[in-house]
């Protein structure tokens, strides 16, 4: 008695994936539209209470980086 060998079906190949998009060059403006649009936009000064917001920012921003620096020295000195 012969033994038969089955051979095991050929793997499917898996779907073709989405090709990837297709990138198009934007046209870059030229200097004279940037200024013309720049001068169109009009003058607005800071609010005092944007002025307190940046002040406080930058003020809360320096002190936790001065607490990050001493958390840094006091528990990682190496």
């Amino acid at each position: 008695m012969a033994a038969v060998v089955e051979t095991p079906p050929e793997p499917k190949a898996p779907p073709m994936a989405k090709p990837p998009p297709v990138l198009r060059a934007v046209p870059r403006p030229t200097e004279g539209k940037v200024a013309e649009e720049l001068a169109k936009i009009p003058y607005e000064p800071f609010l005092p209470v944007e002025a307190h917001l940046v002040t406080w920012s930058l003020v809360l921003g320096a002190v936790l980086l001065g607490v990050l620096v001493w958390v840094s020295y006091a528990f990682f000195a190496g």
